[in-house]
């Protein structure tokens, strides 16, 4: 029989060697065998220190939001210190771009090109590569459907063979003779070139070819399924043509294209070819069937619901990755994608994947980046980029939630690495609150983002899709009064003469 004398007698042993370890080791920190344990000081327990998490009604500042006024104030309601946000003010909310001189030049050409957007011949392209912060279109969606409406175009753009994850509007059904390969992540040996696709990867239904011993003897074949699902924003639901992207081919492939109806309305051959491909298949449907058969599968890099003309925003999530692809690609691949498929922008969003307690100086990254930008500098000096700059994540510390140390650093090496390479920096971090500001996103009422302290969810990524748009608004904005004082100035010299 268990005496409460017995009991007390355990609880004053188990607290004397708590005791005692917190005497020995006064760090809070204790390697056993290479394995750290935490525990909470004395002290910490006697007085622990009060978390200040950020107050993100801050955020609601803005000059250009469209009615500030109307809007619901903020619940001033208070859940474990953390302010509650309204959404609605959050998505007025502006942070400025920060841009190198020839990074603001870079910039101004993309905003010529994307003003005359609705006459061009053909759309202008926005590239968006990101972690899995951007997975599902989450971010791009609604920044694509802000620029669609303000300067034209439709369609979703960019869509895999077989997604890791689903994107609100398209959705993208694979038989399981299609494999994936990356050139991120996990890369597979048996890919023996770097000739990937625009998003990074690329799709057969073949083994890879063998010169040696070639797909000769056995008939492979596979299918895949696009389908609206009606979710997404209105501007992603139309496209006039929809463009097979492929190449590597080895051998003529049957293509067969057919309705929802089962009807075909497109059966051609893809003839062999080493190089970048496009198909044009089909236009507007809402669902149709993609069928493949041939001795060789070629690199199937995807398919691109788009518009005629106007603006197209790939949403091109890379699960894993920390950017650092660029100078991995095999150079004239690459270029040929960014010049075919019209890229007059390309926003870069990485980060989380670089976060450790293990890691104190950054610099290492912050290189990283620099060879990546400089790369694409190097390739198109024309082409502007946007480094967008890692999200606030938040660890549990005892009872509370506090930023990373590693994530303020991450964002200077990016901002360094973009200032660097001569492009613009656009501070997520700071726009979201800055430092333990992700639990006043989690937190929030409604909530802005999941209980992982690391991803938006569907609603906060439409605040911080829309205070990006803000911010390329804002820059574009001034970019108009530049080139009316240019104007005007060179009316007045025209007078004076």
């Amino acid at each position: 029989m268990i005496r409460p004398a017995h009991i007390l007698g355990f609880l004053l042993i188990v607290l004397s060697l708590l005791a005692a370890i917190t005497f020995l080791f006064p760090e809070n920190t204790v390697e056993i065998a290479g394995v750290k344990i935490k525990y909470r000081s004395l002290d910490d327990i006697l007085h622990p220190e009060k978390i200040e998490y950020a107050d993100i009604s801050d955020i609601v500042k803005s000059d250009i939001a469209e009615d500030t006024a109307s809007a619901v104030p903020l619940d001033t309601t208070t859940l474990l210190d953390t302010i509650r946000a309204d959404a609605d003010l959050l998505a007025a909310s502006e942070y400025p771009i920060l841009t190198s001189e020839s990074g603001q030049k870079k910039l101004h050409g993309f905003f010529k090109a994307m003003e005359n957007a609705r006459s061009a011949s053909k759309p202008v392209r926005i590239m968006h590569y990101g972690d899995s912060q951007i997975e599902a279109d989450h971010i791009t969606g609604y920044l694509r459907e802000r620029l669609q409406q303000s300067f034209g175009g439709n369609g979703p753009g960019l869509l895999a063979v077989k997604p890791v994850t689903q994107k609100l509007s398209w959705r993208v059904s694979a038989s399981e003779e299609w494999n994936r390969y990356t050139l991120f992540g996990k890369i597979d040996s048996t890919i023996t070139h770097k000739r990937y696709g625009p998003m990074i990867s690329l799709f057969r239904f073949a083994p890879p070819w063998n010169d040696s011993l070639p797909n000769d003897s056995i008939m492979y074949s596979a299918s895949f399924e696009i389908k609206n699902s009606f979710q997404g924003y209105p501007a992603s639901n139309h496209w006039d043509n929809a463009k097979l992207f492929y190449g590597n081919s080895h051998r003529p492939v049957r293509l067969i294209v057919k309705d929802d109806e089962d009807e075909i309305f497109l059966e051609d051959s893809l003839m062999p070819s080493e190089t970048l491909k496009i198909k044009t298949i089909g236009q507007q449907k809402n669902q149709f069937m993609i069928e493949m058969q041939g001795y060789d599968s070629p690199d199937v890099y995807g398919v691109s619901l788009e518009s005629k003309n106007g603006i197209i925003v790939d949403n091109i999530p890379l699960r894993g990755s920390a950017g650092t692809f660029v100078t991995q690609m095999e150079y004239s691949m690459m270029l040929r994608w960014l010049n075919t498929l019209n890229a007059k922008l390309l926003i870069l969003q990485f980060g989380v994947n670089v976060v450790s307690d293990e890691v104190e100086d950054f610099g290492y990254y912050e290189n990283w980046m620099f060879h990546q930008l400089n790369a694409i500098a190097q390739m198109r000096p024309d082409l502007p980029v946007i480094v967008v700059g890692i999200s606030d994540m938040s660890k549990k510390d005892g009872t509370e939630y506090v930023s990373y140390e590693a994530v303020s650093k991450i964002r200077d090496a990016q901002k360094n690495a973009a200032m660097n390479a001569g492009f613009a920096f656009w501070d997520m971090y700071e726009a979201m609150g800055g430092e333990n500001s992700m639990p006043s996103w989690v937190w929030a009422d409604p909530p802005l983002a999941n209980t992982d302290f690391t991803h938006f969810n569907v609603k906060g990524a439409k605040i911080i899709s829309n205070m990006l748009y803000n911010a390329l608004m804002l820059e574009y904005r001034d970019y108009k009064k530049a080139q009316q004082t240019a104007a005007a100035d060179e009316n007045q010299v025209n007078d004076e003469n």
